[in-house]
Formats: C-alpha cells, sequence, structure tokens
C-alpha cells in the first residue's frame, strides 16, 4: 500500500509540474518566491520534506542499490529546473543570474 500511495504522490507530483511549466515561466516565479520570507520558509519546508522522504526511502527499501539508484535519480528530479546546462538552454535563467552565471555582476 505505501509503494502505491508514494507512486501516486509522484504522478501527481510530475503532473503538476508539467501543468505549471505550460501556465508561468519558472525563474520569475522562483525570484518572487524567494523575495519573500514565507516563500523562503516553504522552500526550506521543501528540501526538508525532499530529506525525510530519502530517509525513509533508504529505511525501508530492502535493496540497497535500489535504495540508492531511487534516491539519486529523485534528488536529480527535485533540482533538474536549476542543474546543468541542458536545463538552463530549455529554462534559460533571469538576466541578472545570467551575468552571474558567464562571470558578470548582478548589477
Amino acid at each position: 500500500m505505501l509503494k502505491f500511495i508514494c507512486a501516486l504522490g509522484f504522478a501527481l507530483l510530475a503532473g503538476s509540474i508539467i501543468w505549471a511549466f505550460g501556465r508561468a515561466p519558472f525563474w520569475p516565479a522562483v525570484a518572487e518566491i524567494t523575495a519573500n520570507p514565507w516563500g523562503i520558509v516553504t522552500l526550506i519546508d521543501l528540501y526538508l520534506g525532499f530529506l525525510i522522504f530519502s530517509i525513509v526511502l533508504w529505511r525501508f527499501e530492502p535493496s540497497r542499490p535500489l535504495a540508492i539508484g531511487l534516491i539519486a535519480a529523485a534528488s536529480r528530479c527535485w533540482r533538474w529546473p536549476s542543474s546543468g546546462p541542458a536545463s538552463r538552454a530549455i529554462l534559460p535563467p533571469p538576466w541578472p543570474m545570467r551575468a552571474r552565471i558567464r562571470g558578470g555582476s548582478w548589477r
């Protein structure tokens, strides 16, 4: 039953991410979230949830190689929008971040 609930949660999260990417640009939304103190609290809560999920997965998955693979795959998905050149090509960061990535400054 736990695996079914986790699979359902994954499907709902994946669907909502796909829906959100179709409705609004990613980087301006991140800028809005991080400009608000409650947005920062939300991000802390989010990543704490990812950590707890990984601990629970590690604890209850009997196969260690599978647990490592699932945690690695999940962590890659959690940080996909901000990781690597491929994602920056798909979702270019806002202009100040592009300047910083190229060695420039925010101002």
